[in-house]
């Protein structure tokens, strides 16, 4: 596995990504939108494809997982962070934060902070586990009405 910049090519495999993650999926043009941002940029984890993806004429790299973040003031937004089902539990995620951290601070960046679904035990014990403390919540934050639990890295 290697880590690397999102890059606007990368895209519509992302979108593809986010749809198996989310249930709202931002979409290629708003990834887009995203990434353009002033302060924006985005990291993901990529592998070799296995033998019996290569046997069947697929080669190169598979994307994982990846995660856009926007950089406010002294903070720093993890905007979305998705990783394939197939490839959950399996310290993907954990890869994407970590190079998060790193980056924020060399930007010399206070914290990272982020909204996840009140309801997403998993993302939540990855975050409590990477050191995010619930700063607060965001009632009907979601489409569907659910709440969103508000978090921060101080670093």
């Amino acid at each position: 596995m290697r880590i690397r910049l999102v890059y606007m090519e990368d895209l519509p495999q992302l979108a593809l990504i986010e749809a198996s993650c989310s249930e709202s999926p931002w979409g290629i043009k708003m990834l887009g939108e995203a990434l353009g941002l002033e302060g924006a940029f985005g990291c993901l984890i990529e592998a070799e494809k296995t033998e019996a993806e290569k046997g069947k004429g697929e080669e190169g790299q598979e994307i994982l997982g990846f995660a856009l973040f926007l950089k406010v003031w002294e903070e720093l937004q993890v905007l979305t962070l998705c990783v394939l089902p197939g490839h959950r539990r399996k310290g993907v995620g954990r890869m994407l934060l970590r190079e998060a951290g790193s980056v924020a601070k060399r930007m010399k960046i206070q914290k990272i902070s982020l909204e996840v679904r009140q309801g997403n035990g998993p993302a939540l014990r990855l975050y409590a586990q990477m050191g995010f403390v619930r700063v607060g919540l965001r009632k009907a934050y979601y489409r569907d009405g659910e709440d969103a639990i508000l978090m921060d890295w101080p670093l």
